[in-house]
């Protein structure tokens, strides 16, 4: 059987080589993790004031997006494959804008929960494909601190987002619909620019073509065969997308408990935040990490302790 030339030169053409275009798709990434992390992760307190959603109805819907996002972020990357990393991220960024913004007039539940379904469908359309535009087509001197710096990126900016939304939010209700709303269309045009450009950067040489993925040298092979670890990150990281958002979802609950504005949660909340792009920083520097069920396992544990901790100890310094 031929290969299908027609898809791998569309392929092809989604690589970026151009250093200043590579940046720009940092930019994206970048806005993309704030714009997200301001409207999701401040939805559940607009659940609370406007529908007098509790924690099991937060949680509830919680697990909708998430179980929404697992499946979707997996066919969604078969899209942009199909049918480019642009068309996906474009398409994706259109969803969400569309959504957030008609979800800013409305005040009925079910119309509400239905918007931010499709939202969070949209966002399914963006995350893969801005990671193969950051990262494919890379050789395996560059990939890793490539990595590294895509985690660094969305973590720091999502963090961002967190800690001063409360406090936009607080002043301007009405924030967290059209902040993350402007932003996605400031996006929008903004990869529209980047598709248009990188059809006129300078395609590599022949000889200097590469492969998508690249495995880690032998050194950094652990007891464990790297398969198993493929197999345990396909249900490991939509697992761990649900308790990310099991946690967010309980967060209004926790403040109601503390008596703390959405203003002094994001402040005290998003220390987790930070924590974790502080660990992608330590991770980037030392690859010893990779394959080592040890870390993986302590690291589920200290999720678990951790999360039982802030729900049962009614404690701010035990909550940070």
């Amino acid at each position: 059987m031929k290969p299908d030339t027609s898809e791998r030169s569309r392929s092809a053409s989604c690589l970026i080589t151009s250093p200043g275009l590579k940046s720009a798709v940092f930019l994206l990434e970048g806005l993309n993790s704030f714009s997200t992390t301001f409207f999701f992760y401040y939805l559940y307190f607009y659940t609370q004031a406007h529908f007098e959603f509790g924690t099991l109805q937060n949680l509830l819907l919680a697990a909708l997006l998430g179980f929404c996002y697992a499946f979707g972020a997996f066919y969604s990357g078969r899209f942009a494959q199909r049918f480019g990393y642009f068309t996906a991220v474009q398409l994706g960024l259109a969803t969400m804008a569309g959504a957030i913004l008609v979800c800013s007039q409305t005040t009925s539940l079910c119309l509400t929960v239905g918007l931010v379904v499709a939202a969070t469908v949209g966002m399914c359309f963006t995350w893969p494909a801005l990671e193969a535009l950051a990262t494919d087509g890379e050789p395996p001197v560059r990939l890793q601190g490539l990595v590294g710096l895509y985690n660094f990126v969305w973590a720091t900016t999502g963090a961002l987002a967190y800690f001063i939304g409360g406090a936009i939010i607080h002043h301007w209700p009405k924030a967290l619909f059209f902040v993350p709303a402007g932003m996605i269309v400031a996006e929008l045009v903004l990869a529209t620019w980047l598709r248009r450009s990188a059809r006129h950067q300078h395609a590599p040489e022949p000889d200097q073509a590469r492969p998508i993925l690249h495995p880690l040298p032998e050194t950094f092979a652990g007891p464990i065969p790297r398969r198993t670890f493929l197999k345990m990150g396909l249900l490991a990281n939509p697992l761990a997308y649900l308790s990310i958002n099991t946690l967010i979802s309980t967060v209004p609950t926790l403040a109601r408990r503390m008596r703390f504005t959405p203003e002094m949660a994001g402040f005290v909340c998003s220390v987790w935040l930070f924590a974790r792009a502080a660990a992608f920083v330590a991770l980037r520097l030392w690859p010893g990490w990779h394959y080592r069920f040890r870390f993986l396992g302590v690291g589920y544990v200290a999720m678990i302790v951790s999360f039982a901790a802030m729900l049962v100890l009614p404690s701010v310094w035990t909550l940070v």
